[in-house]
Order: structure tokens, then sequence, then C-alpha cells
């Protein structure tokens, strides 16, 4: 049973305090779906993903699809919302794997303004893929444990 420890560390901030700061952040593999017909790039690299309880669904930067070359769900736009209000958004087929608890999962993610709107994250973990494992939040110690058990 796998499980990982999440604990940023940044020079003069305890890890609770980047814990409060940035998040519980993980890296993950974005890559494009196997099984896909496109004939796109398909690099695959490790990138900062916050997991994000309150989103229903994971989402990949745009500017990060498109880079990839990953294809977009054709004839699909998808409504997203937050905190700056709402818009539609492509939706793009991809593989997003936590190689520590091997886990991968291939689906179709919104596309998002992430980088563009300042945010150092590339990836929304949402609960279609927190479904997957248990995760304990330490505030007071500043560590996120993820299992898969």
């Amino acid at each position: 049973m796998p499980t990982i420890r999440l604990e940023l560390v940044i020079p003069g901030l305890s890890s609770s305090e980047v814990l409060e700061l940035y998040g519980p952040t993980l890296h993950v593999v974005i890559e494009m779906d196997p099984g896909s017909q496109s004939v796109g790039e398909g690099v695959s690299d490790r990138y900062p993903a916050l997991i994000d309880t309150g989103s229903r669904v994971s989402c990949i930067d745009a500017t990060l699809a498109e880079e990839l070359g990953l294809p977009t769900v054709e004839g699909v736009r998808q409504q997203v919302a937050g905190i700056l209000g709402s818009g539609v958004v492509d939706v793009y087929r991809a593989r997003i794997s936590i190689q520590e608890l091997n886990l991968s999962v291939v689906g179709d993610f919104p596309g998002i303004q992430l980088a563009e709107g300042g945010q150092p994250y590339r990836a929304l973990v949402g609960r279609d893929i927190l479904k997957s494992f248990t995760m304990a939040y330490d505030g007071k110690t500043g560590v996120v444990s993820l299992n898969t058990e």
C-alpha cells in the first residue's frame, strides 16, 4: 500500500506556514492518453498540482495542455467556476499520474488558466481523483499524507 508525505520546504518558513500559504501540493505526470489518435508531442514531465477538495473534477492548465499537444475533446466545452467568476473552457483528453501512489487516471480534463492567473500550479487534483486515496492533513506539523489503503 503506497503512502507519500507531502511537505514543502521553503527556507525561513515552518512547514505549517508553507502548507497554509501553498496548500497541499504534489507533483503529477501529465501526458497524452496512450489510446489517443492525436499526433501531439506527448512529452511527459512532473508538474506541481494543488489538491483541491473544493473541485469536483481535476483540471489542467490550458497553456500546459497546448504545450504538451494534448488533444481537445471534439465538440466538448465545459462550464467552470472559481473565485474570479465562471466561464466556458476547452476540455483535454489526458492521463494524470501520481507515480508515488502507482495511480494513473485517463480522462477528460477542463483546461483552466492557472499559470496565466499567476498560480504556481499546473493542475488541480479534484475529488474525481481524490476518491482513489486517503488523505490526512496535519495543519500543526504542515504534513499531508496520502495513501491508497
